[in-house]
């Protein structure tokens, strides 16, 4: 072979040879890698992501690309990712919860493939940890992986979640009370609180039951707290300006009992109604409500020895039992429906104590027939029947005295019971209710709360509450309107289930009354006065009339023997405010009913 010829075959050979090497570098396109279709399942809670079990690596080897197959080199890819979702969210109203993916991936490819996926979740997954509650959500999951030799992909997503559950709410105790009738109000009455638990109790009840006011009946702190620790105690519950009216007690009244002084106590509990007259907490009286008064409220201080004033005496012909005797008669002559007299101490008692303010003052208050009177001081409850004077048969209500615990000195008078009150009804006019409640929360009841049913008082009450007969504490809610005081007794510590109610009413067309009167109505036509009653008595005598402001009787009318269940009717010359009506029963009887029936215009 000639040397030309040498010289082209290497030639060939050569272009040969640099063909041959670029058809093995050049191999196939570069990939592209995407996700299949519907990667995400419709339920991940605890299945994993594809990504999370998939592998894919590339490499530019000349192997078959089928098992058992030569004929073209292929490329075999693995990627191994790894993502861990963790997704603990909080649900607050409507949480969002921040998934993070993310993973390790290691190509061994020279081209740079991107995977683009976007899908949409409708669950909430829990690979690791509890969601709590259990949210129905509908996350977006966008995730770019751009693989490299190692990719760390970082997706995010968004979860607004909602809730499928009503979440529990933890409510301020609001009072269950029925709202009142338009110029209707309501007012709490107790007396000896301390600062204790069970005071707590009480208060607490307080002040959830729609009290228009209170009106506190003395003895307050018991030094378990100094005066004005105690007013903001009692701030505590009632609030800084709301009317805790004051009235004192033989412990703050000159503070030997290591209770404090009412005029220490006064000065952070002032009178609210800016309409008292007298000395407030002491000797005082205020009407209302104010612009059209439905009560007077005369609050008195008998028997108490003040460090300021010395001691008070409510004697006959002294200036307290006058001051007493005209503001009742004032608070009549203003037209004003209802007198209730308030104080600490007491007279009449099945109780611990004898008759501390006085007889005088007490039958001052029967005389005058005040519709209530307001005591504490004894550590217990006890209610009274309906009590008058009379001038025959009972010219006073005699109290009685002990000198042993178990010997009486005197003895009720029943002639003097008007209504014996067991059906809780007692009509306005007729006498005189007491109500005892020293329960608002003193611990001292082991002995001041004993219940004495041997005392000759006891034959006055028709029911009581105390050390040994159903003690618990509680106070007392009255409702007024113009023609009714409801009373209810609510107690406050769990000891017993004890409960009273009773019922003051005005005379009228189908009020309650006691047994001896069905019902009485009263109206104006012109000059006369026109009054119509019916009563089922079998042991009446006759009825007397009078009207407002007269000693003698207006009319008089006796029932024959036979008169049972009848209807009278009787017109009086002149228009008369308020009418009496007396029952009178027969002879040898000696019983007097009365009741007080305010007429209306016809």
């Amino acid at each position: 072979m000639t040397k030309k010829y040498v010289v082209v075959l290497v030639v060939c050979i050569a272009v040969l040879f640099s063909v041959g090497s670029r058809g093995a570098s050049a191999g196939p396109s570069s990939p592209t890698l995407a996700l299949p279709a519907g990667a995400l399942p419709q339920d991940v809670t605890n299945t994993p992501l594809p990504w999370q079990t998939s592998a894919v690596s590339s490499s530019s080897t000349s192997v078959p690309s089928r098992k058992g197959s030569t004929a073209t080199p292929t490329q075999t890819q693995t990627a191994t990712p790894t993502a861990t979702l963790t997704d603990t969210p909080t649900a607050t109203g409507t949480p969002t919860a921040t998934s993070t993916l993310t993973g390790t991936q290691t190509v061994t490819v020279v081209p740079t493939p991107t995977v683009t996926a976007t899908t949409t979740n409708t669950v909430v997954p829990t690979p690791t940890g509890t969601l709590t509650p259990v949210l129905t959500a509908t996350p977006t999951l966008t995730a770019t992986l751009t693989p490299t030799n190692t990719v760390v992909p970082t997706p995010t997503v968004t979860l607004t979640p909602v809730l499928t559950a009503t979440p529990t709410v933890t409510a301020t105790p609001t009072s269950t009370s029925t709202p009142l009738p338009p110029g209707d109000f309501s007012f709490g009455a107790v007396g000896d609180f301390g600062a204790n638990s069970n005071t707590t109790a009480t208060l607490g009840v307080m002040a959830q039951s729609n009290l228009t006011f209170v009106q506190a009946l003395g003895d307050f702190s018991y030094g378990e707290k100094s005066e004005a620790d105690w007013c903001t105690y009692i701030h505590s519950f009632f609030g800084n300006t709301y009317p805790f009216e004051l009235l004192s007690g033989n412990h703050e009244s000159d503070g030997s009992t290591y209770s404090g002084l009412i005029d220490n106590f006064t000065p952070c509990l002032p009178d609210r109604f800016g309409t008292v007259q007298g000395t407030y907490a002491k000797r005082f009286y205020y009407d209302y409500p104010a612009a059209k008064p439905l009560v007077r409220f005369i609050m008195i201080d008998p028997a108490l020895n003040f460090a300021t004033g010395g001691f008070q005496d409510y004697s006959a012909g002294t200036a307290n039992y006058n001051w007493v005797s005209s503001t009742i008669d004032a608070g009549r002559a203003a037209g004003i429906p209802w007198v209730i007299v308030g104080m600490h101490e007491v007279c009449l008692s099945t109780g611990v104590s004898t008759c501390q303010i006085g007889e005088d003052i007490n039958n001052l208050l029967i005389r005058k027939k005040v519709d209530l009177v307001l005591q504490g001081h004894d550590h217990a409850y006890f209610r009274s029947k309906q009590l008058a004077i009379n001038s025959t048969t009972c010219p006073n209500v005699p109290s009685d005295s002990y000198n042993t615990t178990t010997t009486k000195v005197g003895s009720a008078n029943l002639n003097c019971v008007v209504n014996d009150g067991s059906t809780g009804s007692y009509v306005k006019g007729a006498g005189t209710v007491f109500v005892v409640d020293g329960l608002g929360g003193t611990s001292d009841i082991a002995q001041d709360g004993q219940i004495y049913t041997w005392r000759g008082d006891n034959a006055y009450f028709t029911t009581w509450m105390g050390t040994g007969y159903q003690q618990r504490y509680g106070f007392m809610k009255y409702i007024v309107s113009p023609t009714s005081i409801s009373a209810h007794f609510i107690g406050t510590t769990p000891t017993s289930t004890y409960s009273d109610q009773f019922t003051l009413t005005a005379g009228g067309s189908g009020s309650p009354t006691a047994s001896r009167l069905t019902w009485i109505t009263a109206h104006r036509a012109g000059k006369t006065t026109v009054v119509r009653w019916r009563s089922p008595a079998t042991s009446v005598l006759g009825f007397n009339l009078f009207g407002a402001g007269h000693a003698k009787p207006l009319n008089r009318t006796l029932i024959p023997a036979r008169g049972l269940h009848r209807t009278y009717v009787v017109r009086v010359p002149g228009a008369y405010r308020s009418i009496q009506l007396e029952i009178v029963g027969r002879t040898g009887q000696h019983w007097r009913y009365r009741v007080t029936v305010k007429p209306t215009n016809h």
